[in-house]
């Protein structure tokens, strides 16, 4: 073999390494899949497009004319083909406003690396809503509150740890719990709440702080080391889960999600705030791993104290 014939040869195969390698780390992020989408427009069938259309159904993007979920039956058979359709496309256009995305419909590049970025459980109905409401002009809020406005009667809360299903692995509690601790203090600095930890694991509580994997009996169930990282409920139920498939850490590297930064962020959901349109804001519902996002902005202030009756 000759020296130039070698030499193409090893070109070729490192060529061919790196793209492996480029592939593999371009689909290790937690919705990888949908990157496979991107150039996705209606009228197309492509592969897939089924698991886009159940990600914008349960945060909320379907919606009919009266602002509601779209019909149960209606979503069902529609989530159960890959065709890009009418609906599928008005989601996305929800989506694309609510997130400051240029509206087109389609699954460009910015709203596909917008997706696959880890996020909060919780359902951004009320946010899709406010923002269809007002389209391009000026919000009036920063920030939402869950139907009705629940919230505590009471200013101290008492907070634990409760079952774990599956502990995550290398986490040891009093770094949950230091994480945590910090989470509340934040929310204590900035209204008149107070928050005791209460030992054991059936001890009366009002928040309950679990890490589960799964199904774990809430009609919520995580799916993996994708999507959502936690998820919590609003007053007076009390609970916040944590997604025990991610790695967590109280220093986060980059595959790693930040114990307090979620907590604060999921705390403001069980003292009765819904997501933000700000995305500084600590109720923005995406943060990236390795990540770092621990202080309350404006938004999230403005919106704790307009709940409670605060100045």
């Amino acid at each position: 073999m000759s020296t130039m014939t070698l030499l193409r040869v090893v070109t070729a195969t490192f060529l061919l390494v790196s793209l492996v390698v480029i592939n593999s780390a371009a689909f290790a992020a937690p919705l990888g899949f949908i990157k496979q989408l991107e150039g996705g427009r209606r009228g197309q069938s492509i592969e897939g497009l089924r698991d886009v259309k159940q990600y914008l159904q349960k945060f909320g993007y379907y919606l009919n004319d009266d602002h509601k979920d779209t019909n149960a039956n209606e979503a069902t058979v529609h989530q159960n083909y890959d065709e890009f359709d009418e609906l599928l496309e008005a989601a996305i256009k929800r989506y694309q406003l609510t997130h400051r995305i240029p509206v087109s419909g389609a699954l460009d590049r910015a709203t596909t690396t917008q997706m696959m970025i880890p996020r909060c459980g919780v359902s951004d109905h009320g946010l899709v809503i406010m923002t269809v409401d007002y389209g391009d002009q000026k919000k009036p809020n920063d920030y939402a509150f869950f139907p009705g406005k629940p919230k505590w009667n009471k200013n101290n809360l008492q907070y634990r740890f409760g079952i774990t299903s599956s502990p995550p692995a290398g986490l040891e509690e009093p770094t949950i719990k230091a994480a945590v601790d910090k989470a509340f203090q934040s929310w204590k600095n900035v209204t008149e709440f107070t928050f005791d930890y209460v030992a054991g694991t059936f001890a009366p509580a009002d928040l309950k702080i679990s890490f589960f994997s799964r199904r774990h009996g809430d009609r919520s169930p995580f799916q993996g080391a994708k999507g959502a990282t936690a998820h919590a409920f609003p007053p007076r139920y009390g609970e916040l889960h944590y997604n025990a498939d991610f790695k967590w850490s109280d220093d986060p590297s980059p595959t790693e999600m930040d114990l307090e930064s979620i907590a604060v962020h999921e705390i403001g959901h069980t003292l009765g705030l819904l997501h933000s349109v700000n995305k500084a804001a600590i109720m923005y519902p995406y943060l990236n791993t390795g990540k770092i996002k621990r202080e309350l902005q404006s938004a999230d202030i403005e919106g704790i104290r307009k709940l409670y009756g605060l100045s």
